[in-house]
């Protein structure tokens, strides 16, 4: 954060005094309490990559010459211990706190666990405290914000939980505990420190009001994205130091105090997702001379007309008034106020009228967004004469008057994006042969646009990323030069008047290609055999189109495929059986073509399908038991063929299948009962002569003789069961339908609340920077060994969590993403976390997942009293856990061992329906060996099997002693690592002895 830049600063001149108090010469005699001291730290090391601590850390020699630690000039006594960014993992020794004459303590960049000792409140001459980017968890010991002497405290970027103690620190000068999960109030005490120059609490979950602000040297404040509630103190704008405000993604009320416009040298402020109300701007921000950042989006200020005060603001160099509904005109000398603006965003606003020329006066600008209101008239000319102009969006709007604004554009080097869609500029696009933007220019959307013309012009944009041209008025064929495109990631060409045939040559270098959209156009001959070339592809669409001859056997090659369309042209021939190499696949449209043969078995392999269209072809023979695999299967249509045979049985076991439509072939015999078949219409069925079954469904009656063999029953069966076992199956099913009601009530929509994988499409690795705000700090959810997680929105407003993998070597990344994948694309169930996409390049590789508002289960357990579960909610927890593991374990095609089953990968959604997560790191079973299989990924202390560390195997037993200790862990809210289980004692034992005899 570059706020926080100057305590580099501070630490590095902190360390650079302690250098020049270091002896020139080594003393002859080790201190023996700071050596003990020092042995303890290393012996708790239990991986030093680098040898820092294994090769100059000898007892023999003096300490003063170890790497990392410094000495007084005096005495041999440790003054500072500097260990930063040398990977060393373990934990922290608590005899650390014997180094009495200890000032400085920097162990960040490590991969530390475990809690942050109590002892360190000892070292009463510490001024300096660096904990960052480890993985500690547990509280914040109080005692050591009971140290007089320190002046730094950094321990952003952990797992610390707990409320934060109150803090009494008379000479402290910067908190940083950002990205932590503490929660609970903000202490009172940390405002009533005169010292604090630097405070950042920033992604936590710290709730109630911001306490009292009286901090006359603060400059920076950073409470983003947290769950504080009530108004923005006014006493704010005393702290007349301040020149960074970040109180965004929170729940805070009220007006924007007025006395923030107090504070003269403030810079930055970053109000944003919340619920502020009042004036957008008031008067009194128009007198923030300094101000450079401004960014208000998504509150509830009153509506109104831009106010004049914001043309005060002449530092002004980034405006965000994002979905504040504005309303009215722009103000037409706005561009004349603001000599350093490089961004204005105000989309999703009600402003109308033109497009003030006057922002052609802002030379700076790099960033102009507009979109979403209701700007009418031409696009002024002199904003393509814009020399730094990067971005422009101008969509969703009532423009028209052509596009001859982009001419001026085309000599541009920077010009990267242009986003027009929605407006009606009725004409066609200037040339985009022969200009600098040819190279510039990464994407156009400008579909629904009423764009004529033909689109040779294109063709020559070779680092074009994304290109939609949908629903326009283009004419000709598709240019062969469009084979220049080889960074083209998506291509939208859906609802023109495109004709002719496809070239093959243009499938040769689009080797980048994730999405092609070509229907709804007039494209006639075959499908190019080259379509197989583009690897990548992962949502491909010929509909509605004129092409002929068969399916390239290219396309069953695709193994990113997730939606396949060819549905209404003349394609022939027969569905190959390699159709069940496309495990991704989630929708394959082929209806309304001229495919015949029989389905082969193979489409049963596809169990990620959700939408299965193949109806009005000529496929004939039996409809393939291996359907029935299907599991994630929601639409069937298989109507208007010439199928033949009975329908299979374990149809009705589909439990997702809400559409199935089987009218007008040759089917005959009893239609199933149950599942899809319960609420079949005769719609559904009609036009198959032979068929029987309920009348509801306009069917006769099936003879006796064919369902007498399924109405029998054993007659013994009334003899055998026992009166004792019949009243307590009773029993149990009346305790479990009272006590589950809640469960089923809160999870029967469930699957109308999934994300729709019917319309899932590629997300580009742009999209994806655009969604986390380029990977800022704020949208990190959680950070692995895998790498991090973060929280973006995507073009569609969809939130989502962005799962992006650590980067070893190429080859390294490529295999564990691979491996996750292969598990992900394998197993789906609806207390599983759903993969919505991916995005896979050269040097980045992410998992776009649903995103969980109620976070994790952990969370829950070992937070504040505002996050209690009551225990029906525990007891429906640990049910849709259960349900999850024995998915993996009995539901796949080969069992999945989860291998780390503990409360941080049990993910919540909004109605605290439990999503088990990170089941992709596991690995799956050998076919010859399904008990256990060797894994590198190692589980969690305490929720570890026995047999597991001593084998190195990962089994279903495994997970089963896991899930044991999560339910201990979910009903006693007691960690099996908690300090009270020491001596060889454990949660398992301490559970046995609360409750003697009943083991």
């Amino acid at each position: 954060m570059q706020a926080l830049q100057s305590h580099i600063v501070l630490k590095g001149t902190i360390f650079f005094l302690f250098i020049l108090c270091v002896s020139a010469t080594p003393k002859p005699k080790n201190h023996p309490r700071d050596l003990s001291a020092l042995l303890a730290f290393k012996s708790h090391v239990t991986s030093d990559p680098h040898n820092i601590l294994t090769t100059t850390w000898n007892p023999n020699t003096s300490f003063c010459t170890w790497t990392g630690v410094y000495c007084s000039r005096r005495r041999p006594r440790v003054t500072a211990l500097q260990l930063e960014s040398y990977s060393l993992a373990g934990t922290i020794a608590p005899e650390i706190g014997n180094l009495s004459f200890l000032a400085l303590l920097d162990l960040s960049e490590n991969a530390f666990t475990g809690h942050i000792p109590n002892s360190l409140g000892s070292l009463r001459r510490l001024k300096l405290l660096a904990l960052l980017n480890n993985t500690l968890d547990g509280p914040i010991p109080e005692s050591i914000f009971n140290m007089s002497s320190l002046e730094s405290v950094l321990l952003y970027r952990n797992s610390l939980s707990g409320e934060i103690p109150a803090v009494r620190l008379p000479r402290l000068r910067a908190l940083a505990l950002f990205y932590n999960r503490l929660d609970g109030p903000i202490p009172p005490t940390i405002f009533n420190i005169p010292t604090l120059e630097k405070l950042s609490l920033a992604g936590n979950s710290l709730t109630g009001e911001i306490p009292p602000i009286h901090l006359p040297r603060l400059n920076f404040l950073d409470l983003s994205n947290n769950q504080l509630s009530g108004e923005i103190p006014g006493g704010l704008g005393d702290s007349v130091s301040l020149t960074v405000v970040n109180l965004y993604e929170n729940r805070l009320t009220g007006p924007i105090p007025s006395s923030i416009g107090n504070l003269s040298q403030l810079s930055v402020l970053d109000l944003s997702y919340n619920n502020l109300t009042g004036d957008v701007i008031p008067a009194s921000l128009g007198r923030l001379s300094s101000l450079h950042t401004l960014i208000l989006r998504q509150n509830d200020f009153r509506p109104g007309p831009m106010p004049r005060a914001i043309l005060n603001m002449s530092s002004l160099v980034v405006i965000d008034l994002t979905w504040l509904r504005i309303s009215g005109s722009f103000p037409t000398d706005f561009g004349l106020h603001f000599p350093f603006l490089e961004e204005i965003h105000i989309p999703e606003n009600g402003f109308t009228g033109p497009i003030p020329s006057s922002l052609s006066n802002a030379s700076n600008l790099m960033v102009l967004e507009i979109s979403g209101n209701m700007f009418t008239g031409s696009v002024p000319a002199p904003i393509g004469e814009l020399p730094l102009l990067q971005k422009l969006n101008l969509a969703d709007n009532q423009l028209g008057g052509g596009l001859g604004f982009l001419s001026s554009l085309l000599n541009s080097n920077n010009f990267e994006e242009i986003l027009l869609s929605g407006n009606s500029f009725n004409g066609p696009l200037p040339d985009l042969h022969l200009n600098n933007i040819s190279t510039s220019l990464q994407l156009m959307l400008a579909s629904s646009c009423s764009i004529t013309g033909s689109i040779s012009m294109f063709s020559n944009l070779s680092n074009m990323i994304h290109l939609d041209l949908s629903y326009n008025e283009l004419t000709g064929t598709i240019p062969l030069e469009f084979k220049n495109l080889e960074k083209i990631q998506e291509l939208h060409l859906t609802g023109n008047r495109l004709e002719g045939s496809i070239p093959q040559e243009i499938f040769q270098s689009m080797t980048n290609l994730g999405i092609l959209f070509l229907d709804q156009n007039m494209l006639s001959g075959p499908i190019p055999s080259h379509v197989g070339n583009l690897t990548s592809l992962q949502t491909i669409s010929f509909a509605e189109n004129a092409l002929s001859s068969t399916i390239p056997s290219g396309v069953w090659g695709l193994k990113q495929l997730i939606s396949l369309d060819f549905s209404q042209n003349f394609l022939e021939g027969y569905l190959s059986e390699e159709v069940g190499n496309l495990n991704f696949l989630t929708v394959m449209d082929l209806s309304s073509n001229r495919l015949s043969g029989f389905l082969p078995i193979t489409l049963g392999h596809l169990q990620m399908l959700v939408n299965l269209n193949l109806q009005n072809n000529s496929f004939s023979g039996p409809i393939p038991q291996s359907i029935s695999g299907l599991i994630s299967l929601s639409l069937l249509d298989l109507s208007s063929n010439s199928l033949s045979g009975k329908i299979p049985n374990s149809l009705a076991n589909l439990q997702d299948l809400t559409f199935l439509n089987l009218s007008f072939n040759r089917l005959e015999g009893e239609v199933p009962n149950g599942g899809a078949f319960a609420n079949l219409t005769v719609q559904s069925l009609i036009g198959n002569l032979a068929l029987c079954g309920a009348t509801k469904q306009g069917l006769p009656t099936c003879k006796a003789s064919d369902t007498k063999t399924s109405r029998t029953r054993p007659i013994m069966l009334k003899y055998v069961l026992p009166f004792l076992l019949f009243g307590l199956a009773v029993f149990v099913i009346v305790f479990y339908v009272l006590l589950n009601k809640k469960c089923k009530r809160r999870g029967h929509n469930l699957i109308d609340r999934l994300p729709s994988l019917v319309h899932q499409r590629f997300v580009s690795e742009r999209e994806l920077v655009r969604a986390t705000d380029n990977f800022n700090e704020a949208n990190i959810l959680g950070v692995g060994s895998f790498g991090s997680v973060y929280k973006g929105r995507l073009e569609d407003g969809m939130i989502v969590a962005i799962k992006v993998l650590k980067l070893g070597s190429s080859e390294q990344a490529s295999k564990r993403f691979e491996k996750e994948c292969e598990v992900m694309r394998n197993v789906r169930h609806r207390n599983l976390v759903k993969i919505i996409s991916s995005c896979s390049t050269e040097n980045f590789k992410a998992l776009i997942l649903q995103y969980m508002p109620n976070k994790s289960l952990d969370k829950w357990l070992h937070s504040s009293q505002d996050h209690m579960l009551s225990i029906l909610e525990r007891v429906c927890i640990a049910s849709d856990v259960a349900l999850a593991l024995e998915y993996l374990h009995h539901g796949c095609s080969r069992p999945v061992v989860h291998s780390d089953v503990k409360p941080s990968n049990i993910l919540l959604d909004e109605d605290m329906v439990a999503h088990l997560g990170d089941f992709g790191i596991s690995k799956l079973l050998c076919k010859e060996n399904k008990s256990a299989t060797p894994t590198s990924t190692l589980g969690t202390l305490g929720y570890v099997a026995p047999e597991y560390g001593l084998s190195g195997k990962s089994s279903i037993r495994g997970d089963i002693y896991s899930f044991g200790i999560l339910l201990l862990e979910t009903f006693t809210r007691t960690k099996p690592t908690d300090v009270m289980f020491s001596g060889g004692s454990s949660m398992r034992q301490w559970v046995e002895d609360s409750f003697p005899g009943e083991y």
